[in-house]
């Protein structure tokens, strides 16, 4: 198992999920118990910054209960994404989550991010004698931001099966998988009425800053735009 701080750093790893299992409370308790509240608090800080920040905030992990409280607040600010049910929040706040991670694995080992890669399913190979990272095509296309002339393959180089890419390089591609993998998760999901009811303030100015942003761009004179199909970034 490892490290609480970095169990709170990177709350979708197995061993956050492990540590939950094994000595996390009940979603009745999570919900409800005063002891809690600051898990509850911290989820909706984390939607709100992904909303206006890209990024889903930092918080001081000082001690064991500053980790605990934002391992907890990870599956809080997911569940409640759910039952806010907006497609565009969703996908934001999977950008903030992401980006979130991202920021952190720029100053992690190389080590580290391979452990990260293959919890994603994105297949990578190591040479620590040359120092190279190197990772398989159908990875690459699938995660890379391609559309940038510089991760285009033409200007990456191909050899069996494999391209050669740096550390910095490895952090955007999970950044990408990650992203995906939330979006993917939160699209199957479906709102836990208990959630909804502990959250219903919450929830509802969530869903009314949505409903204005919406308003607001309709109104603008460039043609008819749907929210919804604008990508996270926006």
């Amino acid at each position: 198992m490892r490290e609480l701080s970095i169990l709170a750093k990177y709350p979708f790893l197995n061993d956050t999920r492990k540590y939950i299992k094994e000595n996390g409370p009940s979603v009745d308790e999570l919900l409800h118990d005063l002891p809690y509240e600051r898990a509850r608090i911290i989820s909706i800080e984390r939607l709100d910054n992904a909303l206006k920040n890209r990024d889903v905030g930092q918080r001081s992990l000082a001690n064991e209960s500053d980790c605990i409280m934002e391992i907890l607040s990870y599956p809080l600010a997911r569940m409640v994404a759910v039952c806010i049910g907006d497609p565009y929040f969703k996908k934001r706040y999977a950008l903030g989550e992401a980006y979130h991670m991202y920021r952190h694995l720029l100053n992690e080992s190389t080590s580290f991010l391979l452990d990260v890669a293959d919890e994603l399913d994105v297949t990578v190979q190591y040479h620590s004698e040359k120092n190279t990272i190197k990772i398989f095509f159908k990875d690459y296309l699938r995660n890379a931001p391609t559309r940038y002339k510089e991760w285009k393959m033409v200007n990456r180089g191909i050899r069996g099966g494999f391209l050669l890419i740096s550390h910095k390089d490895l952090a955007r591609i999970l950044l990408e998988s990650f992203r995906e993998r939330i979006n993917k998760e939160l699209h199957t999901r479906e709102c836990d009425p208990n959630v909804y009811d502990a959250f219903r303030s919450d929830i509802q100015r969530f869903q009314n800053t949505l409903a204005l942003q919406k308003k607001k761009i309709e109104a603008t004179p460039v043609g008819k735009v749907s929210i919804e199909k604008l990508p996270p970034c926006m």
